[in-house]
């Protein structure tokens, strides 16, 4: 169980400094909440992967990591919801495509209220 308390914690501290190295982290994570059956840590591991697929600028691999809805749904969290959302903001912040990146924003914060 202490694994489970602790990679969330490690993937995030380590995504801002080192998002290619917590991709590691982050797969170990998932395997232990799939491994335990829990939803929310499994959502969080894997937007910490997807995030750090955008943080290293590989927006193609982040995104489907990002389409875990259903399973955000499960857990009932505004928090994951709303990084989901944000996530895909993200991904389309470089395109110059100012309405679709857009949306996906105001998603996000409409979650947070």
């Amino acid at each position: 169980m202490l694994h489970l308390i602790t990679c969330p914690a490690v993937n995030t501290l380590e995504l801002i400094p080192n998002p290619g190295g917590a991709r590691a982290i982050a797969r170990r994570s998932r395997e232990l909440a799939t491994a335990a059956g829990d939803a929310w840590c499994l959502c969080d591991a894997t937007q910490v992967l997807a995030f750090a697929h955008l943080y290293c600028g590989e927006c193609e691999q982040a995104t489907p990591l990002l389409d875990v809805l259903p399973l955000i749904g499960q857990t009932g969290s505004a928090e994951l919801a709303a990084w989901h959302w944000v996530g895909h903001a993200i991904a389309l912040e470089d395109t110059a495509e100012t309405q679709r990146c857009r949306s996906p924003a105001e998603r996000a914060m409409a979650c947070a209220d």
